[in-house]
């Protein structure tokens, strides 16, 4: 479960939450998704450029092919802002997680 879900689930259902637990986590809002905000399945390149812009290096021709193995569109959609609903109210949810 990712934090996103776990995070509401605690808010919004907190009967079913016994102890969570925060693991893999950072006090720093993380900028790396930026890179592929205006990126889609029909623009390969966009993809490969916001990639190695978020890694700092080119990627090797060979490995390009692979990179866009990627499902493309669906980077995108996960690039794009999250709603600000979990993150409002009582202060439950720190602002800068999302």
């Amino acid at each position: 479960m990712g934090g996103w879900i776990g995070f509401g689930i605690a808010k919004y259902a907190p009967e079913r939450v016994n102890a969570p637990l925060v693991a893999g986590t950072h006090p720093y809002v993380d900028r790396s998704w930026d890179a592929f905000r205006h990126v889609d399945e029909a623009h390969p390149e966009a993809f490969l450029s916001a990639l190695e812009s978020v890694l700092e290096q080119r990627i090797a021709p060979e490995l390009r092919p692979l990179a866009l193995t990627n499902d493309l569109r669906a980077l995108a959609a996960a690039a794009q802002k999250r709603l600000p609903a979990l993150s409002t109210n009582r202060g439950m949810i720190p602002e800068t997680i999302f």
